[in-house]
Order: structure tokens, then sequence, then C-alpha cells
């Protein structure tokens, strides 16, 4: 019953149990699950396989169904359901298909911007399949306010960081496609503009960004997949705790304590100046709050303080209320 090195870990995370739990040695974590089940084992005595399999199938079960402090509220089962099956999971989260008002998201404004600049003729691509320079111009002098003016300053669509994402996603969404060299909404997008406005959108774009984006292609960071991966649970956290102003590094605190194998991920060039703590909180702030929580409207921003040090504080926003519902196992067992 003892977990190998390179078998799945029991947390759920999807890694390999060296790579995740395997050297956690604090009590009441998943890391404790074979172990549970390995003193149970010691008073059984079983007459067949078979009931030794049914009896560990029901204890591996019960194991993966209780609640785990770390996971602040969630399973095992729910936290592997939420990494390997985030829009295939009813009993666990239930998104709405079909928002009832048009929602205020970044992410919407762009792509309404990106969408009428298209028109019906669309944009030739230039030499290295991007977006014209003058239609990024046009787009970020519109999506930019005064306070970011130097964001307005490139030279290539993959300068303009925020429509290159976008424009990546709306494709690998079927929104957008290049026909004859030229970028054009596809018959998709334009159905959906038509039956349901701008909010129709909303959903295949978060599902292409959340599932096949690449958010690190965006920085310098390393991988840290395990940051993508948990996005849903990101969106548990500001459900729980969101209704109060709380600062960035809060969440941060609550995604390590739920996956603490990440700061092995941090390479120990890269903890001259920072430790791994601050560099993780970095990546995560920049890409699970910065370019996906705010980026979608789910949550909102302040700045505390003037000048350094300052942070900056989040709180979540009723579309992430409207857009999905958490069935924790507190709330089915009630």
């Amino acid at each position: 019953m003892k977990t190998g090195r390179n078998d799945p870990c029991p947390c759920g995370s999807g890694l390999k149990y060296k790579k995740c739990c395997m050297q956690s040695a604090r009590p009441e974590t998943p890391t404790s699950t074979s172990n549970t089940i390995q003193k149970v084992l010691e008073d059984k005595q079983f007459e067949s396989l078979e009931e030794t399999n049914q009896f560990l199938a029901q204890q591996s079960h019960l194991q993966n169904s209780r609640v785990i402090d770390d996971f602040v509220g969630l399973s095992p089962d729910q936290i592997h359901r939420f990494l390997h099956a985030p829009y295939d999971s009813p009993h666990h989260i239930s998104f709405t298909e079909q928002l009832s008002k048009q929602p205020e998201a970044p992410i919407l404004t762009l792509f309404n911007l990106l969408v009428e600049a298209l028109g019906e003729e669309g944009a030739k691509a230039t030499t290295k399949g991007n977006l014209p320079i003058k239609l990024c111009r046009n787009l970020a002098d519109q999506y930019w306010d005064d306070d970011h003016a130097y964001m307005r300053k490139f030279t290539s669509e993959t300068d303009f960081n925020v429509l290159h994402a976008l424009r990546l996603t709306g494709k690998m969404a079927g929104l957008i496609r290049k026909y004859k060299g030229r970028f054009v909404t596809t018959a998709k997008c334009k159905k959906l503009l038509k039956q349901q406005g701008i909010a129709g959108i909303y959903l295949p774009l978060l599902k292409a960004y959340t599932t096949k984006l690449n958010w690190g292609f965006r920085d310098g960071y390393d991988e840290f997949n395990i940051i993508q991966h948990s996005f849903l649970f990101t969106l548990y956290l500001l459900q729980q705790f969101g209704s109060e102003w709380k600062p960035e590094q809060f969440y941060t605190e609550r995604m390590i304590q739920a996956f603490p194998m990440i700061m092995q991920e941090v390479y120990p060039d890269d903890c001259a100046y920072r430790e791994p703590d601050e560099i993780i909180n970095s990546v995560y702030t920049t890409r699970s709050i910065e370019r996906f929580a705010l980026f979608f409207g789910l949550a909102e921003t302040e700045r505390v303080g003037k000048g350094l040090p300052s942070h900056r504080q989040i709180r979540k926003t009723p579309l992430l209320f409207e857009l999905l519902h958490f069935h924790t196992c507190n709330e089915r067992l009630n």
C-alpha cells in the first residue's frame, strides 16, 4: 500500500509523488492517505482477493472524499477534478452557460474592439502572421487610458501583450481565424454575438484561455504548470474569501499551502536576491490574479499605500458569483 516515488500523488495534483507531497512532513495532509489505509489493513483479515480489493476501494473513496484543511474545505477528489476535468465535473462545480446580462470584463472590452476593427472584410495579416500594426495601435488607443499611455508604444502585435494573448485565445476558441491571409471572425463568433451579445463570447474565451493557452509564454518565469492547472482553486479561494479586500499575497499563501511542492520548482539560481515564496508570489499574482481573474472581470483591485512599499488588494466581483457555483463536501453532506 506504500505510494511509490513515481506513482500519482494521493493529493490529486496530477504530479508524481516524488515531485509533490513525498517530502511534506506536515500532519493532516493528503500524504497520510496511504498510511491511514495501511493502518486499517493491519487489523483486517480477508478471505479473498476480491474482498480485499473491494475494501481498499471503499477506504480509498473515504480518504479521497474527506475534507482537507490545506484545501480550504475541499477533498482530494474535488481537487483532482478541479485540476483534470474543470469543465466536466457537474457534481463539483456548475458553470452558467448563458449569463443574464452583458458582463464587464477587460477581455470582453478588448475582444469587442477587435471584432469591430475586423469588420466584415477582416484585416490582412503581416508577414509574421500577426495583426497589422496600425490596427493594433488603434485598439491600444481605445483600450488603454491615459494612465497607461506608455503601453501604447510598440512596433508589433506581440508587443501589445494582452491583445496578442486575446487573439491567440480567440483562435483557440474558434472565434477568430485566418482566411486567405486575413484575420476574420468565424461563423460561430457571429452566431454567438447575434444570439447573446458579447456575453455569449465569455465562456468560450474562458475555456480556451484556461485549458489551451499556455500562461507561461507571456512572462520570463519558469513553467509552474500547477498555477494554471489550479485556476479553479484560485476562483474557489476568491469565492470563499473575496467578499472583503485582501492582499494578493493572501491567495498566494493559500496556493502554497495546498500545493507545497511548488516551492521546489524554484531554481536555486533564481534565489540569489529573492526568497522562493517571493518568486512564487510574483508568478502567481501575475498569472492567476492580474492576467486571469482581473482580465476576466472576476476580481477587482485597489492599490494600498503610496510610493514604496505599496501593495494591491483584491476582492471578487458579482460576475464570479453569477458565473459558477462550487458544490463543496460540506454542502453535499448537509
